[in-house]
């Protein structure tokens, strides 16, 4: 009777057996190694994975965004923004906002020396608007708050440095005058 029910498990779903040779198992090889070198323990089966290939594929974008959290902590934050936009361009529905999220965190980042908060906020903002059922939802409105306070607060310093910069000219322009003078008055006592 177990023989007849697998006999036409493998009948009823042909398919099965056509996705597990069709794909392309290097690419889980890959991803496993990725995930060794990174400490992963509990790394999915490869032949587990065949047999689902859209899991399979999930998992290989969870993967490349975990190496890229990895990359940004370790400072290597173009890297980093290289993997997030593709795992955004190959997974834009399931696993968008994340890679968005991190790409966010990547551009604020105060070790990354091409840090740009209006890049920052406008991938938190991207969340907002493309993804409203996103369990991140909340923390992106967050960071886009903190942001916009970081893009006032920097042009306030910017203003209060240009005025500075004016300040400090006027001053040794002043001197110049005043040095002038001083040279003028000793002539006239000379004289």
């Amino acid at each position: 009777m177990l023989i007849v029910i697998g006999i036409q498990g493998c009948a009823i779903f042909p398919e099965k057996h056509q996705d597990k040779d069709s794909y392309n198992n290097s690419e889980i090889s890959m991803s496993v190694e990725e995930s060794k070198a990174m400490g992963e323990s509990s790394i999915p089966d490869a032949e587990l994975l065949s047999m689902f290939p859209q899991f399979a594929r999930k998992w290989q974008g969870m993967q490349k965004l975990a190496k890229a959290r990895v990359l940004m902590l370790n400072g290597y934050h173009s890297s980093s923004l290289r993997g997030n936009k593709e795992v955004l361009r190959l997974f834009p529905r399931s696993l968008g906002d994340q890679a968005l999220f991190q790409m966010g965190l990547n551009y604020a980042h105060s070790g990354n020396p091409d840090r740009n908060y209006k890049k920052s906020k406008k991938c938190f903002q991207r969340i907002l608007k493309e993804y409203p059922d996103s369990d991140i939802r909340d923390k992106a409105g967050i960071w886009v708050l903190f942001l916009q306070e970081m893009i006032e607060k920097n042009r306030e310093i910017n203003n209060l440095q240009n005025q500075l910069e004016g300040l400090q000219y006027q001053i040794e322009r002043l001197k110049e005058v005043d040095l002038g003078i001083e040279e003028k008055k000793r002539e006239l006592l000379l004289n």
